[in-house]
């Protein structure tokens, strides 16, 4: 009598010290994936179901021989909440002293790199902001993620409201309409002519240009760790124009000690370079 060939169940147990142990071995800290563990936990449950492996060391072990397999793993790892104009205080300091202060001093166009722009929220709030300026200057944003779908969906421009609610209510109707039949807003073409879109990974390769501000929100410093986090951190830096500033997350913390690097007073999460 034939038998019925064996399948795994999906439903495969990954328990937080599991997950640990994942994550040290892809170099990523767990105190910045705990709030988003679930998400990521049940995408990689899913991975070790498809490719039948019932224990992280069964996982890990096929990750070590197949490296195709090992990038389709990591992939899971990117993490994509945002929303415009995230930690307020962080916009308002952009607003009335970083971006008029970049004017003053470099010549047009002023670039800005939104590194690990997730679905777009953040690079279009610098566009929105900088129009409602009237900075006698050109704008160029460049805008990365290591993710193309994420970067599909931020050059549609759609969004839905709770994405939008700290948008003041004057920008949400001058740069947005709605969506007919849905529960959307799309941006406006004038809000998307400064910015290019390019798909990075920031572990693997950074853009060869210098910019006035970098966005570093997020994403480098909140999910990595160890020498991987630092090195990524100063190539990062490497392509910040001296003057220029640097943007973190409200929680983040630069991962070591720099003279360069002097923070605002008035805003902890932007530092300006030195030299």
């Amino acid at each position: 009598m034939s038998s019925k060939p064996h399948r795994l169940s999906p439903s495969i147990v990954l328990s937080d010290d599991d997950f640990k142990t994942l994550l040290n071995y892809f170099d990523r800290s767990w105190s910045g994936y705990r709030r988003v563990r679930k998400g990521v936990i049940r995408r990689v449950r899913q991975h070790m179901a498809s490719v039948q492996c019932k224990t992280v060391n069964m996982y890990i072990d096929r990750l070590e021989k197949e490296p195709e397999l090992q990038a389709a793993c990591e992939s899971l790892f990117n993490v994509t909440i945002s929303r415009f104009f995230r930690d307020r205080q962080l916009w308002h300091y952009l607003r009335d002293y970083c971006l008029p202060q970049l004017v003053q001093q470099f010549p047009s166009p002023i670039k800005i790199w939104s590194a690990g722009c997730a679905c777009g929220e953040e690079p279009y709030s610098i566009a929105i902001l900088w129009s409602s300026l009237n900075l006698q200057a050109q704008l160029d944003i460049l805008a990365t993620d290591a993710q193309q779908i994420c970067l599909d969906r931020a050059q549609s421009g759609c969004y839905s409201k709770s994405s939008l609610k700290e948008v003041p209510t004057d920008m949400l109707t001058s740069c947005f309409e709605p969506v007919p039949e849905t529960n959307e807003y799309a941006i406006l073409p004038d809000c998307k002519k400064t910015i290019r879109w390019q798909q990075a990974d920031l572990l693997e390769s950074m853009p060869q240009e210098q910019f006035h501000l970098i966005l570093l929100r997020n994403s480098v410093l909140t999910y990595f760790r160890g020498d991987k986090k630092e090195i990524t951190f100063n190539k990062i830096l490497h392509q910040l124009h001296p003057s220029g500033f640097l943007a973190i997350g409200s929680h983040e913390q630069l991962p070591m000690q720099t003279q360069h690097l002097h923070r605002s007073e008035k805003c902890p999460m932007v530092f300006r370079r030195t030299r």
